[in-house]
């Protein structure tokens, strides 16, 4: 009988998912930004309608996680640079590299995330 093994998820897969994740984020984001700023176009009475309409709670939770995908896309996209780079030598500690991006991610998100929050009103 043959044996299946189970895969079992290490923190470069984690990593690997979250930044595929984060890219398709910003994809998702990108038909949004256009639409919102072919308003520009139509002149700054419908700029600003538009404006007020994103100004609403859900689009500023909206906004936190945008920029949740933002800093942690780039960030751990400067950790895979340097590894392609062939700079994993003078890392040789990707784990706790991968750690340092997330944790500079999720301070850098609350810190974002609680002024972009305390404007909603």
């Amino acid at each position: 009988m043959k044996v299946i093994k189970h895969y079992r998820w290490q923190i470069g897969s984690f990593a690997f998912a979250c930044h595929r994740l984060s890219g398709l984020a910003l994809i998702a984001y990108l038909p949004i930004h256009v639409w919102v700023m072919h308003y520009l176009r139509h002149g700054p009475h419908d700029f600003n309608t538009a404006m007020a309409f994103l100004n609403q709670p859900l689009f500023k939770l909206a906004e936190c996680a945008l920029f949740a995908a933002i800093i942690y896309h780039s960030l751990n996209g400067l950790r895979i640079v340097a590894v392609d780079l062939g700079l994993a030598d003078k890392l040789p500690r990707q784990k706790q590299v991968f750690w340092a991006a997330a944790a500079v991610s999720f301070i850098a998100f609350l810190i974002v995330s609680a002024a972009l929050l305390g404007h909603i009103g």
